[in-house]
Parts: structure tokens; sequence; C-alpha cells
């Protein structure tokens, strides 16, 4: 499917805010959905505090967008977010995942949380935020979170339905 909508248009439309690392996915199940995710940087206040997911229902012909902040996963508003990742998996839910720093930015005793939220309805809401991995700079092992720097999304089977109804992330 080709998404034309999305040539030369302008998803964000906000003009205090910058967007940068954004990805896209298309629901398989409705390839008209189409959704964004990415930093959402103050041009008052540096660094990506909040993270943007912008979605759309026809095509990319247009868009709407919801802010994750604190009040989304319990962090504080003022922790760093960043690292955006996006997918849906086969049956059409989507989910996001990012780091959150909390904390001084990645310094030695901030925490690192790699969080994961789900959209059931292609990313007009969020209903469940899980933090995945957590862990200190300056006391973790190499691998876990505070050492990673960028994720991605997998979705697949779980391998314990064998209909292939439920799916991982």
């Amino acid at each position: 499917h080709a998404v034309s909508g999305l040539l030369n248009t302008n998803v964000s439309d906000e003009s205090t805010h910058w967007q940068s690392e954004m990805s896209f996915d298309i629901n398989p199940t409705n390839p008209l959905n189409i959704a964004g995710f990415s930093h959402r940087i103050s041009t008052v206040n540096s660094g990506p505090r909040d993270m943007a997911l912008y979605w759309s229902d026809d095509g990319g012909l247009s868009w709407k967008s919801n802010v994750i902040t604190g009040i989304d996963d319990g962090g504080e508003s003022s922790s760093f977010r960043y690292d955006p990742t996006i997918a849906f998996d086969d049956n059409g839910v989507l989910y996001v995942a990012y780091g959150k720093n909390i904390g001084p930015v990645f310094s030695t005793g901030s925490t690192i949380q790699l969080i994961v939220a789900r959209s059931l309805n292609g990313g007009a809401s969020f209903d469940k935020f899980t933090v995945v991995e957590e862990a200190e700079i300056g006391t973790s092992e190499p691998g876990e979170a505070s050492f990673l720097d960028k994720w991605h999304l997998a979705t697949g089977f779980d391998g314990i339905d064998s209909l292939g109804v439920n799916q991982a992330v």
C-alpha cells in the first residue's frame, strides 16, 4: 500500500516543539491506520521531556496526536524521555517503547527505565505503561538498560498459544 498522504505533510503542526528520531509503522489489520512516534522537544526547555505519538486513520491525509508525559508513565514531568520506537502486532495492537532517565541526565546515580506502552485503538489512547527494565547508571552490568542507546520492537507469536492469537512484544 502506498502512503501518499505523507508527502510534504506537517504531521505535528507545532511551532513550539521539534520532533526527532521519529519511527513509523502501518497497522496490518487496517493500512489506513499509520502511527509515528518521536521525541517532542520544547523550543523553550532543552531535551526531550515528552514523547509524542502522531496517528492517522485515513492513510496520512490528516493526523492527530497524543503526548506522553510523566502523568502517563508514572515518572516526573522533568524526566528525560528518549529513543522512541514503535510496532503494530498482527492483531493491530500498537506498542511504543522509549527510555526514561530519572535524575541528572545520563549521570552516575541516575536511573534509566525502558518503558513499553500499549494502544488497543491504533494510537488514539494508551491503556498500559510497563517498566520492562530498570538500571542505575554506574552500577549496572553491560546489557542492562543503562548501557543501551536505542531500542527496537518486534512482535510475534507468544509461543504459548498454538493458534497464534496472542502476540508477544
